[in-house]
């Protein structure tokens, strides 16, 4: 039966950035899924076939849950159909929730080794929640090796633009010095034992782990998609900083956990959910974090930027935060990796 809507829609349209779908998983072009509600129920009867065609990260899809629609998604990008797929599955909360758990179990002996530390108040067993790495250059007055942690820091905490070397106080720009390998500065420690959480420099021990050449130990796979110089978000900063592949856009300990956690994923009994649990956290587990002097905020969107000052989170433990709303189960989504034209039947 075709339904005939003569009258447009004439309202006005409400939709926020708070939402838990909104929220979810990160996506450089994204529409709130409120948005889409009221036009969707105002074209639209109950139970209707709702196709888009570029559905990006699926919140049409989650739009029709959320309405007693069914959808059918399409996109020919690979990662948007995986984050509309995680966007609108329906994984059983219970099976949901004894797959995270075992998936977190498998994971923390790991986690131990990559992120434990002692606690130098009580001597106990304590968790790295975060490093804050810094850029290295040379002073261009004394050739002495700098941390732009030093150079840059004013007493409050912000960031000055012109940088002092702590050496012999000369002052210059960053874009006159070329940037060096970065360095540890600055950990966030969590005591269970103490229940306290501290910001401290690193001890020898810990710099000692930071630093350690973990991709050596990964024997997980990891994305080496080359990140070329004509791709439009490639800057010469990624060449001075040897940013060649994704796998350099993270330290090699985050590296190696997120390789792990991708290969505990899919060996899941539910892998689509765990796969989209696991990829929520990996632009916060990159070096795109950038360090705040206040709090953490988010990575940057809409570019590959790597600031002078990051975060290294501590991936394992941003795992536990992910969780999963169910949609409607009266209703379904389809989603594929093909073009509009193919589904219409134009297209080969």
């Amino acid at each position: 039966m075709t339904t005939q809507i003569i009258e447009p829609y004439r309202h006005e349209i409400i939709g926020g950035k708070g939402s838990i779908y909104y929220r979810a998983h990160s996506y450089h072009t994204k529409v709130p899924p409120e948005g889409i509600v009221p036009m969707i129920e105002h074209y639209t009867r109950p139970d209707a076939v709702v196709l888009d065609p570029f559905c990006g990260s699926g919140m049409a899809g989650v739009a029709c849950l959320m309405t007693g629609r069914n959808g059918v998604l399409s996109d020919l990008s690979p990662a948007a159909v995986h984050i509309s797929t995680g966007h609108t599955a329906r994984p059983d909360p219970l099976c949901f929730a004894q797959a995270a758990r075992r998936l977190l179990d498998d994971l923390a002996m790991l986690e131990s080794e990559l992120y434990d530390t002692p606690c130098i108040s009580c001597a106990g067993e304590a968790r790295t929640e975060y490093t804050v790495w810094s850029d290295t250059f040379t002073c261009p007055a004394c050739d002495r090796r700098v941390r732009f942690w030093d150079a840059a820091r004013r007493p409050d905490g912000t960031l000055d633009k012109t940088l002092h070397c702590p050496a012999c106080r000369a002052t210059f720009r960053k874009s006159d010095v070329k940037i060096g390998p970065a360095t540890p500065v600055l950990v966030s420690v969590s005591c269970p034992a103490c229940r306290t959480r501290e910001q401290r420099p690193l001890t020898q021990a810990e710099a000692t782990t930071a630093l350690h050449d973990h991709r050596a130990d990964i024997s997980d796979w990891y994305p080496t998609a080359p990140l070329e110089t004509w791709r439009e978000m490639w800057r010469g900063q990624h060449r001075d900083i040897g940013i060649i592949t994704a796998a350099d856009f993270f330290t090699g300990r985050n590296l190696r956990a997120l390789g792990a956690a991708w290969r505990a994923a899919n060996e899941s009994s539910e892998p689509t959910a765990m796969r989209f649990a696991m990829t929520t956290i990996v632009n916060g587990a990159s070096r795109r974090y950038q360090w705040s002097p206040k709090r953490p905020t988010d990575v940057l969107s809409e570019t590959l930027y790597i600031a002078s000052l990051t975060y290294e989170f501590n991936s394992a433990k941003s795992l536990v935060s992910c969780a999963s709303t169910p949609g409607p189960a009266s209703c379904s989504t389809t989603v594929t990796t093909q073009c509009g034209a193919a589904l219409s039947g134009g297209g080969r």
